[in-house]
């Protein structure tokens, strides 16, 4: 297990989604009015956000081709406690895909658009009987294109995360998931219903999210994120003050499945077809809803926590070496100093009172660049 351990690289953050911009009027304390320039709408999702989710195959033929079911994985990364710029990565996914049905080979995005084959077996994974989830250390390597979801940023049980919020999955669509290369699909929603029990595929019971998101088989592994902006469909604008809850993307949970639905079977003019008719033994037909099932991340943080992982964590630990602040570059400070009993600037400007006027008046009125 020794190895899964890197410099952290690109970690995704509510600063990576791309958002419209509406200017909103605003009064200061003392009654000036200034403008606002508030995040909007639904953001464009990066292809950096793209590159948190990896694809599960049953063998490495099927890897190599891009054909067969399979399901959907992610990376989490756990910051080191020697060195902070260094993390142990993790794979995760569900048990149901990686163990019960074996698709438990990887396959990974390089930076020059080939793809890296991984091959593991369901032994390899280490899981909680409890949960529909399972954990695998992964080994960093050059050219590897992966974004981190970064254990700091996974849901917990007391966030302020509840019915309404905005949530989006990243997966494996199988009818068009990219072949040669991933290409995951991203599907949108809401939460709909908090932590609820809900029977999981391994038979155990566990609170779960719903979202009102839709799924088919292929993004069973999934990660589902939730944010929130500036301006939530449900605050108003109140005069331009900010959002009460501070800006977030945090990852909700781990996607697992969808609940049912039977439709029923109906001729040309809308009559309930008959059992037996033509050689039909059923007048429904079952598919899938709109509503699902999510693990709370707060469970995945609790499988990394894992004792064996811990240990793991501890071992690796002694291949990192130590934090050395001198080696981060420190930019020059633009804060007052201190000197004498007078405080002055490090640095005068050579600029003039109405040269700055002029400049802050562009600032204000002209809004930023839309998002491409």
């Amino acid at each position: 297990m020794r190895g899964n351990v890197g410099r952290a690289g690109d970690e995704v953050s509510w600063g990576d989604l791309q958002w419209d911009r509406q200017r909103i009027p605003a009064t200061s304390s003392s009654g000036a009015v200034y403008y606002r320039f508030v995040p909007t709408g639904m953001p464009r999702i990066p292809d950096k956000i793209l590159d948190t989710a990896f694809y599960l195959y049953p063998d490495s033929d099927s890897a190599k081709l891009g054909t067969g079911f399979g399901g959907t994985g992610f990376v989490v990364s756990v910051k080191s406690e020697k060195n902070p710029e260094f993390v142990t990565l993790y794979g995760v996914t569900n048990w149901h895909v990686a163990v019960r049905e074996g698709c438990s080979v990887i396959r990974l995005n390089n930076s020059d658009g080939s793809v890296d084959i991984r091959e593991h077996d369901p032994s390899d994974w280490l899981f909680d009987p409890q949960y529909d989830l399972a954990v695998i250390p992964l080994q960093p390597s050059e050219g590897m294109r992966v974004s981190q979801v970064r254990a700091e940023d996974l849901v917990a049980l007391d966030d302020d995360i509840g019915i309404g919020d905005d949530v989006f999955m990243v997966g494996r669509f199988i009818d068009h998931d990219g072949v040669a290369s991933n290409k995951p699909a991203i599907r949108f929603g809401n939460i709909s219903i908090d932590p609820t029990p809900i029977v999981q595929p391994n038979k155990q019971v566990a609170d779960c999210y719903c979202v009102d998101v839709h799924s088919r088989s292929g993004f069973s592994g999934s990660p589902v994120f939730v944010y929130n902006q500036t301006t939530g469909r449900f605050y108003p604008e109140n005069e331009g003050r900010p959002n009460p809850r501070p800006l977030f993307l945090k990852l909700l949970g781990i996607h697992w499945g969808q609940f049912p639905e039977e439709w029923e079977i109906v001729d040309g003019k809308g009559r309930l077809i008959a059992d037996g008719a033509d050689g039909m033994d059923s007048q429904y037909i079952k598919g899938l809803s709109g509503m699902t099932c999510v693990l709370p991340a707060w469970r995945i943080m609790e499988l990394l926590n894992h004792p064996e992982l811990l240990e793991h964590r501890k071992m690796v630990e002694n291949e990192i070496p130590d934090f050395n602040p001198n080696s981060i570059p420190v930019a020059e400070s633009l804060s007052p100093t201190r000197s004498g009993s007078a405080l002055k600037p490090n640095k005068v400007e050579d600029s003039t009172e109405s040269t700055r006027d002029a400049l802050l008046g562009r600032m204000l009125n002209t809004p930023p660049n839309p998002k491409k």
